[in-house]
């Protein structure tokens, strides 16, 4: 079809991304085309010109509509299916509602989604609920998959209540069993919760063949839904048992039938009128599915999409791993990929950032692609470096090489060490220094901070300090809050790259508040840093400090000195 033809670069302009924005993320937050926020917008615009007539009776009737929709994509009966903001709040509308005695046990892999473990936990810690945690490490084969979640129910016989698996994992990226697993938890008597965050829209789902007890699935992510929408799927069998997380007017008990609710909209089910009405929000997303549908039909349907993206991920992500001398997270008996694929970094296992560090690392690697205009996530799985890549209409394989060429300059950077920022030690040497006359000169007073520096890439960072705790974050950026020391931090780094500080170590941005940051641009082959400290209209030099404190990647760590006016 002629839509086929349209797949790739030349699509981008149906999208709302800046011109050098470069997106191989989709799979994180989705996105959707002009023509869905079109849709969208003028439904918002229409429910604020008629407000009562848009809630009490437009909202109601359209609804029905879009959830329709969504079951004829799904294979489901429409009263089997509402929507919710995110595939999350399903997965804890099940969590909360289900009666838990103690002793139950949830079973769930070690490639679930993080808020969806802090969900068990949670319930594990408010319920008494034990959970069976399996490790798996991909690439495995489907059987490989089956025999180890057998060998646990074997192992836990009667006593799991419910299961927690993927339809397709987030990262590792992997296209996961889940209609077999339905099967055999239904043998064993274990209900089925399968976080769908990433099907509908990207793999085909036919929930009347895999019957799982319970289904959730984004459609903001692959459907090109507006943000945040999820299809819910509870068969009747289960739906007396599951409400809302946000009990509203819909619900109902045998002991206050008779309270009044504002809902009139006739639906067959009190399950219905529970998700109907979670309170007052922007419904405008939920009513653009059918413009959605429709856009994808007009691009070639479902399946063309589908093959595209996939075929894309496959390709692209091959020739990053060539490019890098890596390879892809694929295993000859199972078919893990879909519009998502994972390539191994080029960095050893053991390139000395240990666990502490790993996710300094991680920010540090975010900061620089977004410098750069492009991202892709990066995790560790199996003690090795991946990045996963997400492929969308409007990708084609230029896309992957640029991303694999930022990648490959800023494992560089990984493999020097140059990452991670300051090691603890290394600060607190630095707050050891001078802290007498840099109190007299900072304590209690508002300052502007300016820097003159030559053109090199590199980044000024402030640290708070107090007596007992070297760092703190989010410190109230008053400088009356705290009377010990403010350091200012210049890492420097090579031309090939920036050297980024963490976000969650013991260098913070200081960014708001009475300090004021400014950077200015000096022309300057001369490699001299100064610092300038404005009070009041009156500008006070401030001589580079003589100490050095030399790290192990090179860096260099200068002080805030005390200067002559």
């Amino acid at each position: 079809m002629a839509g086929q033809l349209q797949f790739g670069r030349s699509l981008r302009s149906e999208f709302y991304f800046d011109d050098d924005y470069i997106s191989l993320n989709h799979g994180s937050y989705g996105t959707y085309p002009r023509s869905v926020g079109d849709e969208y917008k003028k439904i918002q615009s229409e429910a604020e010109s008629r407000p009562d007539l848009f809630f009490r009776r437009r909202y109601p009737k359209e609804l029905v509509q879009s959830r329709q929709a969504l079951s004829t994509l799904l294979n489901c009966p429409v009263d089997e299916l509402v929507l919710v903001p995110n595939a999350t709040s399903g997965v804890n509308a099940v969590l909360r509602s289900l009666h838990w005695e103690r002793g139950d046990k949830v079973l769930y892999m070690s490639t679930i989604y993080g808020a969806c473990e802090r969900a068990l936990v949670y319930i594990a810690d408010t319920r008494g609920v034990e959970l069976v945690r399996l490790d798996v490490t991909y690439p495995l084969p489907d059987n490989t998959v089956m025999d180890i979640v057998k060998e646990s129910l074997d192992l836990h016989k009667g006593t799991i209540k419910l299961a927690l698996i993927d339809a397709v994992s987030s990262m590792p990226a992997v296209r996961v069993p889940w209609e077999r697993l339905c099967v055999l938890f239904r043998e064993y008597g274990v209900l089925s919760l399968v976080d769908g965050a990433h099907a509908i829209g990207q793999i085909r789902v036919d929930l009347e063949a895999a019957n799982p007890d319970f289904f959730v699935t984004n459609a903001h992510k692959w459907l090109y839904c507006p943000r945040g929408l999820a299809a819910f799927h509870v068969p009747k069998r289960h739906q007396h048992l599951i409400h809302p997380v946000q009990i509203s007017h819909g619900y109902v008990s045998p002991s206050t039938s008779s309270l009044y609710t504002p809902i009139a909209s006739g639906n067959p089910s009190t399950f219905l009128n529970e998700f109907e009405w979670p309170g007052t929000q922007d419904f405008a997303g939920y009513l653009t599915i059918p413009a959605a549908i429709e856009r994808r039909k007009k691009l070639g349907g479902e399946e063309k999409i589908m093959d595209y993206c996939n075929t894309l991920a496959k390709e692209g992500g091959r020739r990053v791993a060539e490019m890098w001398g890596t390879e892809t997270m694929e295993c000859d008996a199972a078919d893990l990929a879909t519009a998502m694929i994972n390539v191994r970094l080029p960095l050893s296992d053991d390139i000395g950032i240990n666990s502490t560090e790993a996710e300094r690392v991680v920010q540090g690697i975010y900061d620089a692609m977004l410098e750069r205009n492009c991202f892709a996530p990066v995790f560790k799985h199996g003690g090795r470096w991946w990045i996963r890549f997400s492929a969308q209409v409007y990708n084609d394989a230029t896309d992957f090489m640029y991303v694999a060429g930022v990648m490959g300059e800023l494992c560089e950077i990984a493999r020097k060490g140059q990452l991670a920022g300051p090691r603890e030690e290394e600060v607190e040497t630095a707050m050891k220094t001078d802290t007498d006359d840099d109190n007299k000169l900072l304590h209690s007073k508002s300052y502007k901070i300016s820097r003159v520096y030559p053109a090199l890439p590199h980044r000024l960072f402030v640290c708070l300090t107090t007596p007992h705790n070297y760092t703190r974050q989010h410190q109230n950026n008053s400088p009356s809050t705290f009377s010990n020391t403010v350091r200012s931090y210049l890492f420097i780094g090579t031309p090939g790259g920036t050297v980024l500080p963490d976000s969650l170590g013991q260098v913070h941005c200081l960014s708001a508040g009475t300090w004021d940051i400014t950077t200015q641009h000096h022309i300057s082959t001369h490699p001299r840093h100064e610092l300038e400290l404005e009070e009041d209209g009156k500008r006070t030099h401030l001589a580079q400090r003589e100490h050095r404190i030399q790290t192990r990647t090179g860096r260099s760590t200068w002080g805030i000195g005390q200067g002559s006016t």
